[in-house]
């Protein structure tokens, strides 16, 4: 039977047979169309010029702060502490030896001058944006003697002076130094008139002070080795006359890298302009440098460095995306129609409108940010579904024997209203994100609203004109086998006749999915917003080599009002275990550099000393003392027998145990070689004298308030700023681990800052917090609206709510098998793939919108109108289908792994939607005209 759309061969169908308003638009823009072709041509190609110079110089801001409302809080917040930093970021050099020789000073003979020829090609003398250069941590700082203590020590060194100064106190907290016994064993003293008690505890504390003291001196002499080990350090920092002037050479431990700091006049976030032109300065004055001659490779790397290539790169992901894409449209329109000129005609005008959407977003918006540079692919994947279903009935239209351009009217007006349908729902679900807090997602929808109308009015005029222009009037075209209604039919018939089977089974498999499509998470992953650069591997490899000279993770900045308010706070976040470190001003004060230990400050050498002095004295009596001892016990041994012989038994026996511990312990005196332990003790005079010179010299620095002050003064502005801002504020750096933004850590960690430091801050987790918050919110509203905006315009075509839920059922299916297939392969909702929600929703109800639309024309020449229906959309809507989902797999070429991220949800929840489209929506549809059958 012939669709109500069927005309006689070569008749143009009469102007009264559109019925309504839209027809009779629609009709008359397919005439214009093909009765002044080469004008309509001829009008695109000038506005698309136009549109070519003016988005010549496009612009893409690559910042995600962009993504935030400009009126935010936070973003208030960082511009104000842009603007009272002073500028502390640097472009950094990274040399690497690749083959490192041997010997530690060749390697670093090698690394310095490599980066003295790169310093003698800056231009450093005014004549550019570049203030200085310095491989050396803190270089061109003069500072007293007094502020350098321990800069001459490694930090192995101070790592083991550290070590050493817990050992030994500990050594002599839990026993204390005892004063040897002296003359006590030269003389029997009362014993010869003492009781039997006295006789005992006398002889018993001298024996007992005897063996704490042949102790101390072996606690004393097994520390030896630690404390002149420790002495040579002290002596290090005692003769040396180091300051920061000189400063340290930022090598990595092995010596096989080194950094070359160079400083811009100004920061990084001002534009992408001066970024550029201080990168290329610094880049071409290495690439002027032979390198290779060293043996040496270099890796530049720095914020500023990071945004321009960021920057590039982003550009090329665009530029690289619509090129994947559009070859992949063009593969698959020309495998449908297998026509050049009808695959021309339909690529053709979605490029263009791509083009004037750029153009748009420039006027409107002023660019493209992180989030909606794939938008020209994203028009490019949208807008080829218009001409696909337009050519498709053309060529329908002319297989049954129309000429060129009746079969072009026709198409149009037949076509076009489910077009319009379909892009006023794309486009209202994009206009639903103008509500939106998020800058990038408001952005998304001024650009894609307008953009979606832009392609469809472009498909509408231009692939008419196209065809028109290249077909043969009154010629036939060679009909495929695959666009056949007839031949699709029976297909359809017997598939169809499994319709309950098939509607069943669609329905339990999604129900059982649900619960796997509800765990998808919600997480802003600021680092998959922008690509892999080489800087940012140059800033790994700084990361890794120099951790503790440069930190690269994220942070949060404190700011207290004075000094004395900075160790506390340093205290409290050192006290959460998601804080990796701290870093503030009294890291470069002189306890600090033990770590925020005081072990040298504790460590007892006044105390040892002057123990190490007593038995320098006992040992100096040491023959004179085993005599005494001796001569006590003979003498201890004649007042036994006294005892005795008088009666005074307790006596004798007291002074007979006496004589007994005296005799083991002169024993045990004899085995000491006391010449030997003299000679050590000298040694050690020497080593506690060094080091109770340097707990003096510690002692005598002025207070904490004043070290900082001073310390301040002497800075730099550039390293000054790392620590203070202009208005005076201190500066406390917390580094966060990445743990951070896994589960609610986040969360928790603002909410105890709130409740334990409660001190002014900002940090970029904190942004990211925020950020997620936003996209929650966002997602939910525009998710909503655009549900019922859909709903709507849908009802409007189709009035009975039957027909317009059918239209949403293959969407929502396919939205839960898409969230589905997201836990599975672990991909959480991000501040990219987000868009993917209304984006869906906008365009999975255009299948069903063109098969509703067929069906209900079909219907009215009656027959079995789902079979009919099915057979002449199907096609169409599998071409329209996948050339949207070419558009998007094409970000799976991107560099940026959000837009991976974006292409791989896109690639699921469109498949899926396509996959219900083509087989549960037509056995639903055909269940409701058979229900219908029977009523009727």
């Amino acid at each position: 039977m012939r669709s109500q759309s069927a005309h006689r061969p070569g008749k143009e169908p009469k102007r009264a047979d559109p019925a309504g308003l839209r027809d009779r638009l629609l009709a008359a823009v397919g005439r214009v169309s093909t009765r002044w072709p080469a004008a309509v041509i001829a009008l695109f190609a000038v506005l698309t010029a136009v549109a070519y110079l003016y988005i010549r110089d496009f612009p893409i801001r690559t910042a995600y702060l962009d993504l935030l409302p400009r009126d935010d809080p936070l973003v208030k917040k960082f511009q104000a502490v842009e603007q009272d930093m002073a500028s502390t970021d640097v472009i950094a050099v990274v040399f690497t030896l690749r083959s490192p020789p041997a010997d530690g000073a060749e390697r670093e003979r090698i690394l310095v001058a490599a980066a003295e020829r790169v310093i003698a090609e800056l231009p450093l003398d005014g004549s550019s944006d570049l203030v200085s250069a310095s491989y050396r941590a803190g270089a061109g700082i003069a500072v007293p003697p007094a502020m350098t203590i321990f800069r001459t020590l490694s930090a192995e060194e101070l790592d083991r002076m550290r070590q050493i100064g817990r050992e030994v106190q500990a050594e002599f907290t839990t026993a204390p130094i005892v004063r040897p016994p002296g003359d006590m064993l030269i003389t029997v003293g009362a014993l010869p008139t003492a009781d039997a008690p006295t006789i005992r505890s006398t002889l018993t504390a001298l024996t007992t002070t005897a063996r704490e003291a042949r102790g101390l001196l072996e606690r004393i002499l097994a520390q030896q080795d630690l404390l002149a080990e420790a002495a040579a350090m002290a002596r290090k920092v005692i003769a040396s006359e180091a300051s920061l002037a000189t400063g340290e050479l930022i090598l990595s431990r092995d010596r096989t890298r080194l950094v070359l700091q160079i400083w811009p006049t100004r920061r990084p976030f001002e534009s992408l302009p001066y970024n550029q032109a201080v990168t290329r300065t610094v880049r071409e004055a290495v690439s002027r440098v032979d390198l290779n001659e060293l043996g040496v490779t270099a890796g530049i790397t720095g914020t500023y460095v990071t945004t321009v290539e960021a920057d590039e790169m982003i550009r090329r992901d665009m530029g690289l995306v619509t090129i994947v894409s559009s070859i992949a449209v063009f593969v698959l329109v020309l495998g449908a129609f297998a026509s050049p000129l009808l695959c021309l005609a339909a690529v053709l005008p979605v490029l263009v409108s791509a083009l004037f959407t750029m153009a748009w977003a420039k006027l409107a918006v002023g660019g493209f940010n992180l989030l909606t540079v794939f938008l020209p692919a994203l028009i490019l994947g949208l807008g080829i579904d218009y001409s696909v279903h337009i050519l498709s009935r053309y060529v329908e239209e002319r297989a049954k024997g129309l000429k060129a351009k009746p079969a072009l009217i026709t198409a149009v007006r037949t076509k076009g209203g489910a077009c319009l349908t379909a892009a006023a729902t794309t486009a209202v679900v994009f206009t639903c994100l103008l509500l939106s807090h998020s800058s990038a997602l408001r952005e998304m929808g001024a650009i894609t609203g307008v953009g979606i109308l832009m392609s469809l009015a472009t498909t509408f005029f231009l692939t008419p004109a196209l065809v028109a222009v290249t077909a043969r009037n009154g010629g036939r075209l060679r009909q495929r086998p695959i666009a056949s209604t007839t031949a699709l039919q029976p297909v359809f018939r017997r598939f169809l006749r499994l319709r309950p089977g098939v509607v069943a089974v669609a329905l339990i498999l999604t129900a059982a999915i649900v619960t796997q499509a509800s765990r998808v998470q919600f997480r802003f992953v600021s680092d998959q917003l922008a690509p892999v650069t080489p800087s940012q591997v140059a800033f790994q490899t700084v990361a890794r080599e120099f951790a503790g000279d440069v930190w690269l993770g994220d942070t949060f900045r404190f700011f207290v009002e004075s000094a004395d308010e900075i160790a506390a706070v340093e205290k409290a976040l050192a006290s959460h275990p998601l804080v990796h470190s701290v870093s503030s001003v009294r890291r470069l004060l002189p306890t600090e550099l033990l770590g925020g230990e005081v072990s040298i400050l504790n460590l007892p050498a006044a105390e040892v000393l002057e123990g190490v002095t007593e038995l320098q004295r006992w040992l100096d009596q040491w023959n004179t003392t085993l005599a005494a001892l001796n001569n006590l016990i003979v003498d201890a041994a004649q007042l036994e027998l006294s005892a005795l012989l008088q009666g005074q038994f307790e006596r004798a026996a007291a002074l007979s145990q006496g004589i007994d511990d005296l005799v083991r312990l002169l024993l045990e005196l004899e085995t000491m070689d006391a010449a030997d332990d003299r000679v050590r003790l000298a040694a050690m005079v020497v080593d506690l004298e060094a080091l109770k010179e340097l707990v003096e010299e510690v002692a005598r620095l002025p207070s904490e308030r004043e070290l900082i002050a001073e310390i301040l003064d002497l800075l730099p502005a550039e390293m000054r700023a790392q620590f203070i801002t202009r208005t005076g504020n201190f500066v406390i750096e917390g580094r966060v681990l990445k743990s951070i933004y896994q589960g609610h850590n986040l969360r928790t960690f603002l909410d105890w800052l709130d409740d334990t430091v409660k001190v002014d801050r900002f940090g970029l987790p904190e942004v990211t917090a925020q950020l997620e918050s936003y996209m929650r919110r966002d997602f939910l509203l525009s998710t909503a609206l655009a549900v019922v905006f859909i709903f709507l315009l849908v009802w409007r075509d189709f009035p009975r709510p039957v027909e317009a839920a059918l239209a949403l059922a293959p969407l929502g299916m396919g939205y839960v098998w898409m969230l589905a297939g997201m836990t599975l392969l672990e991909i959480p909702f991000n501040f990219t793939n987000i868009v993917i929600s209304p984006l869906l929703i906008g365009i999975g109800v255009d299948s069903a919108v063109h098969l509703l639309h067929r069906v209900k024309e079909e219907r009215a020449a009656g027959g079995d109108a789902a079979v009919r229906g099915a057979a002449a959309s199907t096609v169409p809507i599998a071409v329209s289908s996948l050339t949207t989902m070419a558009s998007f797999g094409a970000l799976l070429a991107a560099h940026t792994p959000g837009l991976r991220l974006l292409g791989t949800s896109a690639l699921l929840g469109l498949g899926f939607t396509l996959l219900w489209s083509v087989t549960f929506l037509p056995a639903a549809l055909a269940l409701l005209v058979e229900k219908r059958r029977r009523r009727e």
